[in-house]
């Protein structure tokens, strides 16, 4: 028996070094997610190391006592654990330690979804709830020690839940569990989910400087609509409300802020109707108000506008050569920064040179003072010694 959990470790232990080689070489604990819901609300997601231990499903608070090793900090543990794990091994071995001292009875389950949980697709995320412990307590439940329940669900069925715990402006991960399918979570979902808000996720903002990748994703309408009707479902099924707010008052803006949409809409008519590039700037609105289908129409006609006037252009879009134009905007704007500072540093060494040059002839007018004084006492000591 102990021989078998030695092996159990042993495998266990693999797949731990393998996923914190992953979660070092990918710079996780520097890179930040802000993630925005349909209700109004965002929040900044980090996987700190110190919250590693419990995706992982290790059981820090033993290690920390054991005296095995010379730290508490959970990460630390985490390190010295891989290190020198033959420690942990051998007192199992020898029927000191159970497999269930050091490691979740979950830790499977928690090892096999820790990537997915401290990354997000926009696709997966069936829902998020704001989760509010005072609900729990009022029905007489059990409230969760977190502020946010992240749920995925797989490509092949199975659902993620990730809890998240707010540390002033920063939201990080504190548990998570895995169920092989909704029948299976549908126990935990209907304690979990009662009275509570649940709304979907829209936007994400990634803010790393590793990794060349989109940075700013954005869930379209059609996949919107979709995930409402989902959650619509899942909120008569669970006893829990649904918020879009924020998406409505988004809308609504749009709605009666458009100068009339009318006006915008038939500046751009007559510009189709009359074969004139269309620049959102003469429409009164802000590149920020320009909805994805919108933005997609204009470039597409500007692109074919564009390509009719310029026969020669070697297939380049006007929406391609917009961008160079920012672009090269930006180099201008970079350069011009660059040769303010260096026309001020040639004003300032050109002022330091005069100055060294005023230095240098008054050093000369002494150095001939000096000589004609010298000549002087010489040519008079010469005297005195005739």
């Amino acid at each position: 028996m102990a021989f078998s959990e030695a092996s159990k470790f042993e495998e266990i232990m693999d797949k731990i070094k393998y996923l914190i080689n992953w979660y070092e070489s990918k710079h996780i604990d520097q890179t930040s997610s802000r993630l925005y819901l349909a209700s109004g609300e965002s929040f900044k997601f980090i996987a700190t190391k110190d919250s590693i231990a419990h995706m992982l499903g290790i059981k820090t608070n033993f290690l920390a006592t054991c005296g095995m090793f010379n730290t508490t900090k959970s990460y630390d543990l985490i390190k010295e654990l891989i290190e020198n794990q033959y420690r942990i091994s051998s007192k199992i071995l020898n029927n000191e330690i159970k497999l269930s001292d050091v490691f979740n009875k979950h830790i499977h389950r928690k090892l096999a979804i820790f990537k997915s949980n401290i990354s997000f697709n926009l696709n997966n995320v069936l829902f998020i709830c704001k989760y509010d412990r005072n609900k729990v307590i009022e029905y007489g439940g059990t409230p969760r020690n977190c502020d946010y329940i992240i749920v995925k669900e797989t490509d092949d069925g199975q659902i993620q839940e990730l809890d998240i715990v707010l540390s002033g402006k920063i939201a990080k991960p504190v548990s998570s569990r895995l169920y092989e399918n909704e029948q299976e979570a549908k126990d935990d979902f209907e304690q979990l989910l009662k009275y509570q808000e649940i709304s979907i996720l829209t936007f994400i903002s990634l803010n790393t400087d590793y990794y060349d990748i989109d940075k700013r994703v954005k869930l379209s309408e059609k996949d919107r609509i979709s995930k409402l009707q989902e959650i619509e479902t899942l909120s008569l099924k669970y006893n829990c409300t649904v918020n879009v707010v924020g998406d409505c008052k988004h809308y609504y803006k749009l709605e009666i802020n458009g100068k009339s949409n009318y006006d915008i809409y038939s500046k751009i008519t007559n510009c189709i109707s009359e074969g004139k590039i269309i620049d959102i700037k003469e429409l009164g609105i802000s590149p920020s108000e320009v909805t994805y289908q919108l933005q997609n129409l204009i470039e597409a006609h500007n692109d074919r506008i564009f390509m009719e006037l310029n026969e020669n252009n070697n297939g380049e879009k006007y929406s391609e050569l917009v961008i160079k134009i920012e672009r090269l905007k930006e180099e201008k704007r970079i350069l011009l920064d660059k040769k303010n500072k260096l026309t001020n540093k040639l004003a300032e060494t050109t002022i330091e040179r005069d100055e060294l040059k005023d230095r240098d002839n008054h050093a000369k007018e002494l150095v001939k003072t000096l000589t004609a004084a010298l000549n002087t006492y010489n040519k008079k000591e010469d005297e005195e010694n005739e």
